[in-house]
């Protein structure tokens, strides 16, 4: 069967991406498609002034949270607990600490993983928070100072705007049916989808996270994937390409 489909995902690279793997596996069913990853987002280590105390406990909302602030402290004094959201972010801090960590994760978004601190950790008094420098709020407005959040930003993510170009240029070059996955609000501003409907009109775009999809212009609506396992991602895409 020729090719038919070409899926875009604009993300960044990780050595264990569910979603890619999740295709790779549907390419065995379905074999008009092919697709790419585009990272449409720039990351710069930051390096705060602060003071580290490995007794007070560690909340990641994000992998790359990790993989930053781990830079910044010795791995001999590592945390001795850490909250997480979801099994990403469990999997990551499991591969950077190698001590013997107590890790409590929390499926679902900061809020809810802050939520949850409040209703079911009511001995812990604070807490260090490494984020982006730019983080959504959701983690820090939920504790609404209910327990002291230390915020500590150890990156920095920007728009990559060179990402446009490639896109636009892949588009261009194949007369398939394009579908463009988005994953943050900074991917919409690394690729803003009126520059791709200009070119092709016909783009079909889906929306990781409600967050995300609330940065599409008003006259788009995304096909919304609120937090998928990688069995209802592929039902998703299983269900455009068979339409």
């Amino acid at each position: 069967m020729c090719i038919k489909y070409h899926i875009i995902l604009l993300k960044t690279q990780q050595t264990e991406d569910k979603y890619s793997k999740a295709l790779i596996n549907l390419q065995r069913k379905y074999s008009n498609f092919k697709f790419s990853t585009i990272e449409p987002i720039k990351f710069k280590q930051l390096r705060p002034n602060f003071k580290y105390d490995s007794t007070v406990p560690v909340v990641f909302t994000s992998p790359r949270a990790v993989v930053h602030f781990s830079s910044l402290i010795d791995k001999k004094k590592s945390p001795r607990q850490i909250f997480t959201v979801g099994p990403s972010t469990t999997d990551t801090v499991k591969h950077t600490y190698n001590s013997p960590i107590e890790i409590i994760e929390y499926k679902g978004t900061g809020s809810n993983l802050a939520s949850n601190l409040l209703l079911r950790h009511q001995n812990i008094r604070k807490v260090l928070y490494p984020c982006a420098a730019n983080p959504d709020g959701g983690f820090s407005n939920t504790m609404k100072e209910k327990i002291e959040v230390e915020t500590l930003a150890v990156y920095d993510n920007v728009a990559d705007l060179g990402c446009l170009e490639r896109v636009e240029n892949l588009i261009k070059s194949r007369d398939l049916q394009f579908i463009i996955m988005y994953f943050s609000p900074l991917g919409l501003k690394s690729v803003p989808v009126e520059n791709l409907l200009q070119i092709k009109n016909d783009i079909k775009f889906v929306s990781i996270g409600s967050t995300t999809t609330s940065a599409f212009p008003n006259h788009v609506s995304p096909i919304t994937l609120a937090s998928p396992s990688p069995a209802e991602f592929k039902t998703t895409i299983s269900r455009i390409l068979k339409s």
